[in-house]
């Protein structure tokens, strides 16, 4: 074959249509991450997981005892 039929092909996606797909896959995955934190079934690993700092601090100061710098507790 020659002339326009053999050069059929895929019509090329230009750079503003995929800027577009990407930026709908970005939005797409930022609302999946923001609904999976969210969700009421996490709220118990964060709330524990916020409370680590914390607990760290608490742990490092023996009862009745001193501080790393040197202040009564």
């Amino acid at each position: 074959m020659h002339g326009a039929d053999a050069e059929m092909s895929l019509p090329a996606i230009d750079l503003d249509s995929a800027r577009g797909l990407v930026l709908i896959a970005v939005l797409a995955g930022f609302l999946g991450i923001w609904a999976w934190a969210w969700s009421s079934k996490r709220k118990p690993v964060f709330r524990n997981a916020s409370r680590l700092p914390l607990e760290d601090d608490l742990a490092a100061v023996p009862p009745g005892g001193e501080t790393k710098d040197g202040t009564k507790e």
